[in-house]
């Protein structure tokens, strides 16, 4: 009778569980898109970026965790981005939410679940997909790479684009990472860098030299982003 009760309200837990899981998803990429849907959108393109993005080569986006809301239009085509998400309850809500609005996930991280993260994303790119790496992420700290997405690009031999966003009025939200929320009807700005290539059998000082690159660029483009709307009439 108690193991009847006991499998009764963790079965009821669970379902709980499922139903705040589903809402919550609903909610966050219901709300994304209705905002998504209020501002018009410019994108910088550097030369070497064009051709990934308007050919068939795929390409790993590095983006960083309080900047996700660029996703929405990283790509024209959603079903081609495939987001490397944590393992964590919250990147659950995530993948769902990204699932509805029409992108591919997979689960893994460029620290908890590297490997499996690693080879995710290699099968992606495999499958002519763009996978993109959050690379401050889950936790942080903020703007701080790691160095997991490198191994990737050696991994499957497509170069790594540096990609950031930002918004002419925005609100930041708590957290370790300054989550970027663009205000409604505010329009918004993409930077797309020069493509980072990692050679296979790269030493570990070689390593080191792309990841201060790579960390260069993003510091770059997210300055550069923030101080676009200061520089553009309204």
């Amino acid at each position: 009778m108690a193991k009847f009760r006991l499998r009764n309200l963790i079965n009821k837990n669970l379902t709980l569980d499922g139903w705040r899981l589903s809402f919550l998803a609903w909610f966050c990429n219901h709300g994304s898109d209705f905002f998504g849907r209020s501002f018009s959108v410019t994108k910088i393109i550097s030369p070497g970026s064009r051709e990934y993005l308007e050919g068939d080569k795929p390409a790993i986006f590095a983006v960083y965790h309080g900047r996700i809301i660029g996703l929405l239009h990283v790509m024209t085509n959603r079903k081609i981005v495939s987001i490397l998400i944590s393992q964590s309850r919250d990147g659950e809500i995530i993948s769902r939410a990204l699932t509805e609005l029409g992108f591919s996930t997979t689960r893994g991280s460029t620290k908890r679940g590297a490997v499996q993260g690693a080879m995710q994303t290699v099968k992606a790119a495999k499958a002519n997909q763009y996978p993109v790496v959050v690379v401050d992420g889950p936790r942080g700290p903020i703007w701080e790479i790691k160095s997991g997405i490198l191994k990737m690009a050696e991994l499957t031999g497509i170069p790594i684009i540096p990609y950031t966003c930002s918004a002419r009025t925005f609100t930041t939200f708590g957290g370790w990472d300054k989550f970027m929320g663009s205000n409604w009807g505010s329009p918004e700005v993409f930077l797309y860098g020069e493509p980072i290539f990692v050679p296979e059998g790269s030493t570990d000082e070689e390593l080191k030299v792309l990841y201060d690159h790579l960390d260069e660029k993003m510091r770059s483009l997210r300055e550069q982003a923030d101080a676009y709307y200061k520089c553009v009439p309204v």
